[in-house]
């Protein structure tokens, strides 16, 4: 497997689109030569990424790959598992009425039109909490950042 990044690198950003690398790039000013594409599925890059001389990642994608981090996938999770993570990770309010048929931009649109950016940061966490064990937490700091299509900027993030 071909590393994502140079071997001396302490501190990347994996990023998935042009958007998302200036957002970040404009909230944390690191270098040009932190930042890397994701080149395969995310989880994949995530595990590329990684390397003994590497302390912090930075995974700074969209709602579907942020899930995909959180629930450890590399193809499209289902709503049900959707439904059951946000479930996990906190409480919906009585007015998110999700059906398990509901499409993942859908519940997205929603919680986003609901101004529910607390479910965004606890996404987050939920990714960076899972990136960490599968690599192991001791090995490096994981941060996720949430962005939204475009040059909007992170939605949320995990720290």
């Amino acid at each position: 497997m071909n590393r994502i990044r140079p071997s001396n690198q302490t501190e990347i950003v994996l990023f998935q689109g042009e958007g998302a690398m200036r957002s970040h790039r404009r909230l944390f000013s690191l270098e040009e030569h932190c930042y890397c594409a994701a080149r395969r599925g995310i989880t994949e890059s995530i595990l590329l990424s990684t390397g003994e001389s590497v302390a912090k990642l930075h995974v700074v994608t969209g709602w579907m790959d942020m899930l995909k981090v959180a629930l450890w996938k590399s193809g499209e999770p289902s709503c049900k598992e959707v439904l059951a993570l946000l479930r996990k990770i906190c409480i919906l309010p009585d007015g998110c009425n999700f059906k398990a048929a509901d499409d993942l931009n859908r519940i997205f649109r929603m919680l986003y039109d609901d101004g529910r950016l607390d479910v965004f940061r606890r996404l987050c966490r939920a990714a960076k909490g899972r990136a960490e064990s599968v690599i192991g937490s001791e090995k490096l700091v994981v941060h996720c950042h949430l962005v939204t299509d475009g040059e909007a900027g992170i939605l949320a993030s995990s720290l």
